[in-house]
């Protein structure tokens, strides 16, 4: 969609008390203060928006690249960051090479790679803590999700935080 679409998206998430947003897609753009802004009204709403952080082996691109936006790398089925993943700001890392995955019919299932395959998997545990504590909304869902992650012998640059943790 375009730009406009997705932050009305956004926007419509928030104004409908969503507590978390999860954002499989992206572009190679510049911290965009559009986006920044939504993030930062996400917070302030009790939302946590989680972003792809990109597959062009590049620094982080939009909107996973604003500071009010939380982003996800992709690693391997070896805990490595995936060969494509974007690099830089990272928050968090999660599996998305190789995941088995729904599909189209007829097809039915397929296996993806991507770091918009670690995002729902991030979103996902971040819906888990959430539902543990009423507490554990916006910012403080942010701060539960990386003090509970698995830390990994990398570069935070790759993977943030480490593994993203279930309850």
């Amino acid at each position: 969609g375009t730009g406009g679409g997705v932050r009305a998206g956004m926007n419509w998430a928030i104004a409908n008390r969503c507590e978390v947003i999860s954002m499989s897609l992206g572009s190679q753009s510049p911290v965009q203060a559009a986006y920044t802004a939504a993030g930062q009204a996400a917070l302030s709403a009790g939302c946590l928006i989680i972003a792809a952080a990109g597959n062009e082996t590049s620094p982080t691109g939009a909107p996973a690249n604003s500071p009010t936006i939380m982003s996800v790398a992709s690693l391997d089925p070896n805990l490595r960051p995936s060969s494509f993943s974007n690099f830089g700001k990272i928050e968090i890392a999660a599996p998305g090479r190789d995941v088995f995955s729904s599909w189209p019919r007829p097809r039915r299932y397929h296996t993806i790679s991507g770091t918009s395959m670690a995002t729902p998997h991030v979103a996902g545990c971040a819906a888990l803590w959430a539902q543990t504590s009423s507490s554990l909304r916006g910012a403080a869902l942010w701060r539960r999700l990386l003090s509970s992650a698995q830390p990994l012998p990398l570069p935070a640059s790759r993977v943030g935080a480490g593994l993203v943790q279930a309850p």
